[in-house]
């Protein structure tokens, strides 16, 4: 929500420290506000692209990589090679499967595959590597002093996920209150400056205690469209009831007091005759606002919504786009790659012919892509 408040002065007369920081508030609020919008629809142009260019050259790399995963076994087990090429055999069959089932899901002749040459059958590996991830998340919430308990989540579920983070960024904001109210409690001898800002602290924890109903109920009643005779006034009290009802409904307590404040002082002449007590309080409020978007446009970059884009998320459109463009020509030209290794290898017959194709096939994937990626 943009506030649309901004202090002005009349004549030469300059703007006090708290209406410049209030001012310079507001404008970095609705500045977050756009880019959020912006961003969005930026992420959403290119996951549609990614999803159009990309997906199906992952999927058929996916395939590739699972057929010719089982064109070696079908060739380690026909022609009597050495046991150092069987067991190369063995680490292309668990790389290239290994890459295919992060694009795919496995089927039970797939598993079946990889059960038969990992030291650690497939639903194994698979509960330990989320029980790792779980374990790794809870402790960098345990950092944070937070607790949340991930053993009943399906961490590779997106919306569950989404919902986690959600239920972390509440705690940490509550804790984060929490502490300063501790702080402010603690008992010591205080500066002047330091019981003003106290003062200004708990007319903000009062102000953000105040109940969402009584708010709603308040504006309410003063922006009830039937209480203004004017067509435009009413048109006006119409637009922002809307919002103050959508705040209420959506528990958006901070929404809720912007529009109190935009209710309230509609005009800059207004703000100028607020006592700097107030104006502080409003500033605090602004803060915990800017604070919120900040980190509602972090957790956008990092929904499960544009995970596939994830690599992309810092660039600019134009680039981004250029940049999928690019990843595609690449995995055009694996996808050429593939089809010859599969059709050189389905053609080998002899032991030689066989054993040097598993080499070369070794050193590209196990040897080399293991470690620098294509």
């Amino acid at each position: 929500m943009q506030t649309g408040i901004t202090i002005s002065t009349n004549g030469s007369k300059k703007l006090t420290k708290a209406q410049d920081r209030f001012n310079k508030l507001t404008g970095r609020i609705e500045k977050l506000e756009k880019d959020i919008v912006q961003k969005e629809e930026m992420l959403h142009k290119i996951l549609c692209h990614f999803t159009k260019n990309i997906d199906p050259l992952l999927e058929k790399e996916a395939k590739n990589k699972i057929q010719l995963a089982f064109l070696v076994e079908e060739k380690m087990l026909s022609a009597k090679i050495s046991k150092k090429a069987q067991e190369q055999a063995k680490e292309i069959i668990l790389y290239l499967l290994n890459e295919a089932f992060t694009q795919v899901i496995a089927n039970e002749d797939e598993i079946s595959l990889y059960n038969r040459f990992s030291d650690l059958s497939y639903d194994d590996e698979k509960e330990m590597e989320m029980a790792f991830m779980k374990e790794e998340m809870e402790a960098m919430f345990t950092q944070q002093g937070i607790d949340i308990d991930l053993s009943d989540i399906d961490i590779e579920n997106g919306e569950e996920m989404a919902k986690i983070m959600g239920e972390f960024h509440e705690k940490m904001q509550k804790k984060q209150l929490e502490d300063k109210l501790k702080e402010a409690e603690k008992p010591k001898k205080k500066t002047k400056k330091e019981i003003i800002r106290e003062n200004i602290e708990k007319a903000k924890i009062e102000a953000q205690n105040k109940s969402l109903k009584s708010i709603y109920i308040s504006l309410s009643k003063a922006l009830h469209p039937d209480t203004e005779s004017d067509p435009e006034e009413k048109s006006k009290k119409e637009e922002l009831m809307k919002k103050v009802t959508v705040a209420y409904q959506e528990k958006n307590f901070p929404l809720l007091l912007q529009l109190e404040m935009e209710w309230i002082h509609q005009t800059s002449e207004h703000l100028n005759k607020l006592s700097e007590d107030k104006l502080n309080i409003y500033i605090e409020i602004l803060l915990e606002r800017e604070r919120e978007l900040q980190i509602e446009q972090y957790k956008l970059q990092q929904h499960p919504r544009f995970q596939k884009v994830h690599d992309y998320a810092h660039m600019v459109e134009r680039s981004a786009i250029r940049s999928i463009n690019s990843d595609k020509k690449t995995l055009q030209e694996n996808e050429k790659f593939f089809e010859s290794a599969l059709r050189i290898l389905n053609i080998s017959k002899t032991k030689s012919d066989i054993s040097e194709m598993i080499y070369d096939l070794h050193f590209k994937f196990v040897e080399v892509e293991m470690d620098f990626g294509w």
